[in-house]
């Protein structure tokens, strides 16, 4: 099974995107905001992580270069209703982010995003996971 952390701060969409990972063989924890991304992706191994660009308390870019610091690998997808996110897409990179989808999204990218985990977890079981850092969040 492949676990998927979701931080968005509109619990609509939190709830779409749990419902559709959830039918595909994936555990997912929802969040609202980067601070319980940070301390939800500290405490648990995570396959794909999933967040938002403008939440409150720690942005989805904040975020992304806080989990490049405990694990380089987790591929991490940027969901925006922002206008520009597409053109922002070089710069987030920069930041560590592997994919920006454009809100509203279709249920198939979302689902598309499912071989990007299925990779990242056969990587992971095969290095033993040695890339990751533990630390913990207080």
């Amino acid at each position: 099974m492949l676990h998927v952390l979701i931080a968005d701060d509109d619990a609509a969409i939190r709830g779409l995107l749990a419902t559709i990972l959830g039918t595909s063989d994936c555990s997912v924890d929802l969040v609202s905001n980067g601070v319980e991304a940070i301390r939800a992706f500290a405490d648990r191994d995570y396959d794909l992580v999933i967040t938002d660009l403008e939440m409150p308390r720690l942005d989805g870019r904040e975020l992304t270069r806080s989990i490049r610091q405990l694990n380089r690998s987790v591929p991490v997808v940027m969901i925006s209703g922002c206008p520009d996110a597409d053109a922002m897409a070089m710069e987030l990179k920069e930041d560590g982010v592997d994919k920006v989808i454009s809100k509203p999204f279709r249920i198939a990218e979302i689902l598309a995003l499912k071989s990007m985990c299925t990779e990242h977890a056969l990587r992971s079981e095969e290095n033993g996971d040695r890339h990751r850092i533990r630390s913990r969040v207080v």
